[in-house]
């Protein structure tokens, strides 16, 4: 489980699922253990984000809206996916230098990085490879 330093960090800079509260924020990062990355300083923590490993038809479902990442079961359909795009479910950092630093390790083998806005109106995709200096 992770410690509590990761939860608070989430819940003072993702204001959008503080109601959650910090004992379900740690039972939903215990769950994705393996689809999350923590970008450190020292013992600082910069940022923080969960991600997905899509197929391309799950991918297309999701770039074009027909499916739904509010729908629990849609979450776990893609939480065990292992395909070639990462998408973004969460990310909070402290910048876009963060942001890079933490998807280095995740870019040898994706073809696409997208995430929605904080507000889910917008989709946004990046065809790699993409800079990462």
């Amino acid at each position: 489980m992770l410690i509590t330093d990761e939860v608070d960090f989430i819940l003072d800079n993702y204001k959008v699922i503080e109601h959650y509260g910090q004992e379900r924020i740690k039972t939903l990062l215990a769950a994705y253990k393996d689809r999350i990355i923590v970008v450190r300083d020292g013992n600082c923590i910069k940022g923080i984000a969960l991600y997905f490993k899509l197929t391309h038809g799950t991918f297309y479902k999701l770039k074009f809206r027909e499916m739904d990442l509010s729908v629990p079961d849609n979450i776990n359909i893609c939480r065990v996916e292992n395909g070639d795009n990462i998408h973004f479910f969460m990310v909070v950092a402290d910048g876009l230098k963060t942001i890079l630093q933490g998807l280095r390790p995740l870019m040898k083998d994706a073809r696409t990085v997208s995430w929605f806005s904080p507000d889910m109106t917008k989709f946004f995709i990046r065809r790699l490879p993409i800079c990462l200096q």
